[in-house]
C-alpha cells in the first residue's frame, strides 16, 4: 500500500522514536505500520497509538510517537559507605559574636572490636538498550575499584564479608593514608575521676564521664574531655581541653593544655593553654594565660590574664573596683614569664595574709602598719622583728617582679602586632591593661562596646578634667572623643568656681581660667606647686586679655596654652596638637 500524499516517518538520531507526520487527513493504521516497515521499524511499535491516530479527525497537522526504543540504563561504580564518620577537633564552636556552642564540640569516635564501620556496595552493570530498528545499543561497564583497608585496623565481618569491622577498640581517626583506628588513644571513665579510680595518667585522650574530684590529678598524652565539672586539681593534656560545665581552682593547682582549652565558666583557677581559652559565661578571681586568644562571653572579674593576640569579654572588672590586670600583645615565652611572675605574686599574697594573721595575734590588728616590735609582749618581740623581716623580703620581692614585669612588657622586640582588647558593655575602674609596651590603668567606668589597640588604650584610659564653660566644654569634648579619649571629670555641681579636689583624680585638665573664678585658680596652683597634684598636665584656653593670660600662665605652669579664640577652636585641633607627649 502506498503512502497518501504529506505523509511521513520520522526516526530520531539516536534511533529511539519513531514520528508519524501528516499534513491533510490521517493516514490508516494499516498505512502507517507498512510506512514503518519500509524503513525498519521493528521493535517498540505503540499500535494504541497508531489505532488511535486513524480514528482521528482529518485536517489535523502532527507528528505523532509510533514507535519508541529501549534505552540504555547506566551501571553504578562500586563504593564504600561509611557507617560512622570519624571525630574532628575537639574544641566547641566559636561565633562572631564571641559566643560558644557547646553542641557543636567534637566527641571521639571510639570504636569496639567487631563493630561493623563500613560496607562494601560492588559496582552494578548496566542494561543495553535497544532502538525502534531492533539494533541493540550499548552501555559502558562501570569501573571496578579497588577498596583496601588496613588489616591492622579493619577485618571482614565473618557472618558477612560485605562489612569491615572493627579488628581493636579504640578511636577512629583520619591520618594521611586514611582512616586508621588507634588503640591507644582514648580511655574512657564512665563515672568521676575519685577514690574510686585514683590519679589517672594516660598516653592518649581521656574521656571523662563524670566529673574530675578535689585533690586527683589527670595527666593525658592527647585530649581531655569531661562531662561534668573540674574541682581543685591538677590537670596536664597534651591536647585540647574542653570542659562542658566550670573549673574551679585553688592555691598551687593548675590546669594547662597545650592546645585549646574551654569550659562553661572559671573560678578561683589557674589556666594556661597553648591555643585560644573559650569560657562561655565568666571567669572570676582567675589566672588566664593563652599563647592565643582569649575569649569570655560574660564578665572577665578579677585576677590576671595574659594572652598574646585578643582579649574579649562582655564585661571587664567589677564596679566594686576590684583590680584586674589583662596583658596582652606578647610572645609565647614572654607571656609564660609573666604567668611565673604572677604565680609568684599569688604565692606572695599568701604569706602576706599568714603574716598578717600571726601579726595581729601578736599585737592586735594593724601591727604590719606601724610595725612596732614594742607594741607586743616582751616574750614575743623576737618572734615579732622576724615577722618584720620576712614582710621586709616580701616587699624587696615584690618591687624585684614589678621590675621585671615593666621589663618584659617594655620590651618591643617581644611585641605581637595588632593585639587588641575588646569589652562589649563596661570597663569598670581599677583595670590595669598592657597591651605591648603601652600601659594604663582605669580610674572610672567606661562604657562600651570599644576596641582598644595602641595608643588608642592610653587615650581612653587617661582621666581627662573639663573645667569649662558648659556650651565650649561640648565642643571640647567631642573633639576629643574624636581622637580617641573617653574618660571625663565634670566640676561637682555647683563646684565650677569652688574647691579644686575633684581635679585630683585626672592626668590632664582642659581649664578655662575666666570660668573657674580667681580663688578657685589660686588654689588650684597652690596644690600643684606643693606637689598634691604631681600627675596632672593642664592645657589652658585664652580669656583674650594678654595681660590676664600672661599672669595665670605664669601661675597655674600651662603646658599647652591655646590661644586661638574659643569660637574659631576646631576639632581638628586635638588630632593636630600632641596632647600624648604632655601625658
Amino acid at each position: 500500500m502506498t503512502a497518501p500524499a504529506g505523509f511521513t516517518i520520522e526516526i530520531s538520531p539516536d534511533g529511539l522514536e519513531a514520528r508519524a507526520r501528516f499534513a491533510a487527513a490521517p493516514p490508516a493504521s494499516q498505512e502507517v505500520k507498512d510506512a514503518l516497515a519500509a524503513q525498519g521499524v521493528c521493535h517498540g511499535i505503540l499500535h494504541d497509538e497508531i489505532e488511535a491516530l486513524g480514528a482521528a479527525p482529518g485536517g489535523v497537522k502532527a507528528a505523532v510517537l509510533v514507535a519508541s526504543g529501549d534505552p540504555p540504563v547506566a551501571g553504578s561504580p562500586g563504593r564504600v559507605e561509611k557507617l560512622v564518620e570519624p571525630g574532628g577537633t575537639v574544641a566547641p564552636r566559636l561565633f562572631m559574636d564571641g559566643s560558644v556552642d557547646f553542641r557543636q564540640a567534637s566527641r571521639f569516635t571510639r570504636v569496639k572490636k567487631g563493630a561493623r564501620l563500613f560496607r562494601r556496595v560492588r559496582s552494578r552493570p548496566g542494561i543495553a538498550g535497544v532502538d525502534v530498528r531492533g539494533r541493540p545499543i550499548p552501555v559502558l561497564a562501570p569501573p571496578e575499584r579497588d577498596f583496601s583497608f588496613s588489616p591492622l585496623s579493619f577485618v571482614p565481618d565473618p557472618d558477612d564479608p560485605t562489612f569491615q569491622v572493627a579488628a581493636c577498640d579504640g578511636v577512629l581517626v583520619e591520618t594521611e593514608e586514611g582512616l586508621a583506628i588507634r588503640p591507644e588513644l582514648v580511655i574512657v571513665i564512665e563515672g568521676d575521676v575519685g577514690p574510686t579510680t585514683g590519679n589517672i595518667d594516660f598516653p592518649g585522650h581521656v574521656a571523662v564521664c563524670g566529673s574530675i574530684r578535689a585533690g586527683f590529678s589527670v595527666k593525658a598524652g592527647g585530649g581531655l574531655e569531661v562531662d561534668g565539672s573540674v574541682e581543685p586539681c591538677s590537670i596536664e593534656v597534651r591536647g585540647d581541653l574542653v570542659v562542658r560545665e566550670g573549673i574551679l581552682g585553688a592555691r598551687g593547682l593548675s590546669v594547662a593544655a597545650t592546645g585549646n582549652a574551654a569550659a562553661r565558666f572559671a573560678e578561683n583557677a589557674r589556666i594556661s593553654c597553648g591555643g585560644d581559652l573559650l569560657l562561655e559565661r565568666s571567669a572570676l578571681n582567675c589566672q588566664l594565660t593563652a599563647r592565643g586568644s582569649v575569649y569570655v562571653r560574660g564578665n572577665l572579674v578579677s585576677g590576671s590574664t595574659i594572652a598574646s593576640r585578643r582579649v574579649e569579654a562582655q564585661n571587664l572588672g567589677s564596679p566594686l573596683g576590684v583590680p584586674l590586670q589583662v596583658c596582652l600583645g606578647y610572645t609565647s615565652a614572654v607571656c609564660d614569664a609573666l604567668d611565673a611572675i604572677f604565680d609568684e605574686r599569688v604565692e606572695i599574697g599568701r604569706r602576706w595574709g599568714e603574716l598578717a594573721q600571726e601579726g595581729a595575734r601578736l599585737a592586735g590588728q594593724g601591727f604590719l602598719k606601724h610595725r612596732d616590735p614594742g607594741r607586743v609582749p616582751e616574750g614575743a618581740r623576737e618572734r615579732a622583728r622576724a615577722l618584720l623581716m620576712e614582710v621586709a623580703a616580701l616587699e624587696e620581692s615584690l618591687e624585684r617582679l614589678a621590675a621585671r614585669q615593666n621589663d618584659l612588657i617594655r620590651d618591643k622586640r617581644a611585641a605581637v602586632p595588632d593585639a587588641t582588647l575588646v569589652f562589649g558593655e563596661t570597663l569598670h575602674p581599677d583595670v590595669a591593661v598592657h597591651i605591648g609596651s603601652l600601659s594604663a590603668r582605669f580610674l572610672e567606668s567606661i562604657a562600651g562596646p570599644m576596641s582598644l589597640t595602641g595608643k588608642a588604650l592610653v587615650r581612653a584610659a587617661t582621666p581627662v578634667a573639663l573645667w569649662l564653660a558648659e556650651p565650649f566644654r561640648f565642643k571640647v569634648e567631642e573633639g576629643l572623643r574624636e581622637v580617641g579619649y573617653r574618660n571625663f571629670l565634670l566640676p561637682p555641681q555647683g563646684i565650677l568656681g569652688g574647691d579644686p579636689l575633684w581635679l585630683a583624680a585626672a592626668r590632664m585638665v582642659f581649664l578655662e581660667p575666666a570660668q573657674a573664678g580667681a580663688e578657685a585658680v589660686g588654689r588650684f596652683a597652690q596644690m600643684r606647686q606643693a606637689g598634691r597634684l604631681p600627675a596632672v598636665r593642664i592645657v589652658g584656653f585664652s580669656t583674650g586679655d594678654p595681660v590676664q593670660d600672661r599672669t595665670l600662665l605664669e601661675a597655674l605652669s600651662v603646658d599647652v596654652w591655646v590661644l586661638a579664640p574659643k569660637g574659631e577652636l576646631k576639632a581638628r585641633w586635638f588630632a593636630q596638637t600632641p596632647l600624648d607627649r604632655i601625658l
